[in-house]
């Protein structure tokens, strides 16, 4: 069985950059080693679109019954107007890449399209630490909370789907699905205890090692109840089957 994750941290975005996401990438990369992980990590520069979907190539590629794979992805987040029809809130969940001001972006069609041909019984766990994260960054609004978004262009508007649950069951979803805030909420970083990181991150990473023997299900209750006392505007959510709510994470 190969245990095999990509970890991609941005901080230093041309524009709007950001504090925490490096540290997230670090955190990730320590825990996912206690698990008996093989990384590729990804930081800054090097997170290029071509680099972040080369990585997820890596990441699935030769995947094979019984593999349990990570991706985690720190950085801002963005929304734009779906073309393909099939979003019910017409707006696309976009993750940036270092280089999204240039015009180089990763929208949640990209992703669903590489996860479509994951083999059965593969166990693929996604962490996206970024605004607008639900189902699929970062702005100043308080001295110690700053949001992962990116204004502008890519931001169209409000969105009007929320996801209301704190887990949702997808019966026929093929990967299992943690994001740091709902679909139409930011996501912040935060000092803590002098290092400034994702406070979905924080969370998802101290619990997963402490309480090892939780279930997915028992894990999301335990980081949205820490996130919520200290930023009540940020709820994260899971989304997999029945089955893997009730499982361990990185087993």
């Amino acid at each position: 069985m190969a245990k095999k994750a990509l970890i991609v941290g941005i901080n230093a975005y041309p524009q709007s950059p950001l504090n925490g996401c490096v540290n997230d990438a670090n955190d990730w990369n320590a825990t996912l080693t206690v698990f008996g992980y093989t990384n590729t990590i990804l930081l800054d520069s090097m997170a290029t679109k071509a680099n972040i979907l080369n990585g997820l190539n890596w990441l699935l590629g030769n995947a094979t019954s019984g593999d349990s794979l990570v991706f985690a992805f720190s950085g801002h987040g963005s929304k734009i107007v779906d073309t393909s029809g099939d979003e019910l809130d017409s707006y696309d969940e976009v993750i940036c890449p270092v280089d999204v001001f240039s015009g180089q972006y990763i929208i949640d069609d990209d992703l669903r399209t590489l996860f479509n041909g994951l083999p059965a019984n593969v166990t693929l766990d996604i962490f996206l630490d970024s605004c607008y994260s639900g189902t699929a960054s970062r702005n100043l609004t308080n001295p110690l909370l700053n949001a992962r978004c990116i204004p502008g262009p890519l931001t169209a508007g409000k969105k009007v789907k929320t996801i209301s649950r704190l887990t949702t069951i997808v019966p026929t979803l093929n990967h299992i699905l943690w994001t740091a805030s709902r679909d139409n909420q930011t996501s912040v970083e935060v000092n803590i205890n002098g290092i400034v990181r994702g406070l979905f991150s924080y969370y998802a990473n101290r619990y997963i090692r402490q309480y090892s023997y939780y279930p997915r299900g028992s894990l999301i209750t335990a980081i949205q109840n820490a996130v919520s006392k200290i930023n009540s505007n940020q709820t994260p959510q899971l989304e997999c089957t029945s089955t893997e709510n009730t499982q361990r994470p990185f087993t």
